[in-house]
């Protein structure tokens, strides 16, 4: 085995910001403070340019998609030019499954190992319907030598329809914000039970529309928060539900900001609310529980693996997407039982510091750079 390897990294840099542009910043950024590294880590920018990162439309999705795919492939091909010894193949499927499975070709022709590292949790959707992105991530899979999924659910899926190289790995937290946590362990202060965060693209798939319509009655919550970008139809449709309570002046819009910016927020909420209709391993909740405040969220992807919802150390709250009610529920049960959700916040960041410090995830990563490098010679 050689003492150092050389890896090809692809995935996405922001702009746009997004979950897997910023886990690429946080792997690169911890690689390069490494002192005697036992990978050269190199990165190709897979990131789609020229669609607003609010935008749900299938024509600019399909589009813009096609366009940069090809981009991306061209970027693809002259890295492998280098002839790095493992390429890391970050996707989120969709459109860019036809992408992928072209670098796949091109990195077989080139006696290059792959690992797919699969960054969303719809696959047990997408198995049960066993349509064309299906097929296709299929295929990639069997071709990649090994795949990461983030949710035991997609794990266990994929061992049931045959597949053995496929193995469940979680998403690290920023090596900085890990570092905070261990401080808030021994300087936890409690945070007013009626202020609620959500952070991420205000948009209806986000559950946004289900979080205010369900914090509307609740005369507890003193304000909530919503920090991301936006777009200003959707917030006019999200003030005239807010109005129904103090004429919606508890509805605050902080729009997009800054990394420093969004962790300070969540430092100073006992809240973070993220009732998505899919996620995969989102940073928002890993943040939010390094961040010291406790979880209310929806049972898709990684989110119920998070917070541990089955067990006695709880970080938080899973309700069904889609469903006001419940969630509604859930909010009131978080506003009347302070106690309570101060310790699942505390439950969350020792959690993070027992799973999800980027030391443990990075290490697993190069085992598996490594191994496939051997597995090839």
């Amino acid at each position: 085995m050689p003492q150092t390897i050389s890896v090809l990294l692809v995935s996405p840099l922001p702009p746009p910001v997004g979950g897997i542009a910023t886990w690429t910043v946080n792997v690169t950024n911890y690689h390069k403070s490494l002192e005697s590294p036992v990978i050269y880590l190199s990165h190709c920018d897979s990131s789609s340019k020229g669609r607003r990162i609010t935008s749900r439309s299938s024509f600019a999705r399909i589009y813009v998609g096609i366009i940069n795919s090809f981009k991306i492939y061209k970027r693809v091909r002259k890295h492998i030019k280098n002839k790095p010894d493992v390429i890391h193949l970050v996707s989120s499927a969709s459109f860019s499954v036809l992408k992928d499975l072209l670098i796949i070709r091109l990195a077989k022709r080139n006696k290059i190992p792959v690992i797919t590292h699969w960054r969303f949790g719809r696959i047990p959707q997408l198995a049960e319907k066993n349509n064309w992105e299906y097929k296709l991530l299929s295929r990639i899979i069997k071709k990649s030598n090994r795949s990461i999924v983030i949710d035991l659910t997609s794990y266990n899926t994929l061992l049931k329809k045959g597949f053995t190289n496929v193995l469940q790995m979680p998403n690290p937290i920023a090596a900085d914000v890990g570092e905070q946590s261990k401080i808030l362990v021994d300087t936890y202060k409690v945070r007013p039970p009626g202020h609620i965060l959500f952070v991420g693209h205000v948009v209806r798939e986000k559950g946004i529309f289900e979080l205010v319509e369900a914090c509307t009655p609740n005369q507890k919550i003193d304000r909530l928060t919503l920090v991301g970008p936006y777009e200003e139809h959707i917030k006019e449709a999200l003030l005239d539900i807010a109005k129904n309570r103090s004429n919606g002046s508890w509805l605050k819009f902080e729009g997009a900001l800054n990394k420093p910016e969004v962790l300070e927020h969540m430092r100073a909420h006992s809240i973070v609310a993220l009732p998505s209709y899919t996620e995969g391993f989102p940073n928002v909740v890993l943040e939010a529980m390094a961040s010291g405040a406790a979880v209310v969220g929806t049972s898709v992807g990684a989110i119920p693996e998070m917070l541990d919802v089955k067990t006695e150390q709880t970080c938080g709250i899973c309700v069904p997407h889609k469903n006001t009610e419940e969630l509604k529920g859930a909010i009131e049960y978080a506003s009347n039982n302070p106690a309570i959700m101060q310790t699942m916040a505390k439950n969350g960041i020792n959690k993070v510091l027992a799973s999800y410090t980027m030391e443990q995830v990075f290490n697993e990563y190069t085992q598996h750079w490594l191994n496939a490098v051997e597995l090839k010679s």
